[in-house]
């Protein structure tokens, strides 16, 4: 997303990435699900939900992550770029989403559960920046008439930033207990 251009084999190794995470989701909860059906206590049934809701979250991350770049090549395809402006915030919607991310991951591989306050921290001040974001794009639409294809891929784009945010705020939700 930094870059202007896009490397062919940058993509090609997302799209793979992406399907080897739909690949990873499926094992993962067949194997969970089969846990599950067995004769386990009631402790290890719920700590199967919770991974089987994580790895469900992650795989829907992987799917926004896609479409940002389905996106990026739809614009490129078409000969059309992102103003200066318009790239600036998506990158810095990308770089506060990617702490949040990291945040959340590290909390997981941790085992950290104690991340409720940060967490909710956070995810609003990303809310607060997709929304900020959003307005000043449809204040700018009033005043400048874009091209269309433009205005849609971009407000796109922030869109599945925002989801990012929401699936990575359900991963904390189960970390925490609170889901």
């Amino acid at each position: 997303i930094n870059t202007k251009e896009t490397d062919e084999n940058r993509s090609k190794n997302i799209f793979q990435q992406e399907e080897n995470i739909d690949m990873f989701q499926k094992e993962i909860s067949t194997f969970l699900i089969s846990t599950i059906s067995a004769e386990v206590t009631r402790e290890l049934v719920i700590e199967a939900q919770a991974h089987l809701r994580i790895t469900d979250e992650y795989e829907s991350i992987s799917d926004q992550i896609t479409d940002i770049l389905k996106l990026k090549l739809k614009l490129k395809n078409s000969e059309i770029f992102l103003t200066a402006n318009e790239h600036k915030d998506i990158i810095d919607l990308h770089n506060n989403v990617k702490d949040y991310f990291n945040l959340i991951n590290t909390a997981i591989i941790e085992r950290n559960s104690d991340i409720s306050a940060k967490s909710n921290t956070s995810g609003s001040f990303i809310a607060h920046l997709f929304r900020e974001k959003r307005s000043h794009h449809l204040e700018d639409i009033a005043n400048s008439k874009p091209d269309p294809l433009l205005s849609v891929s971009y407000m796109n784009m922030l869109n599945a930033y925002r989801n990012i945010k929401n699936h990575i705020l359900n991963v904390a939700e189960v970390l925490t207990g609170e889901k």
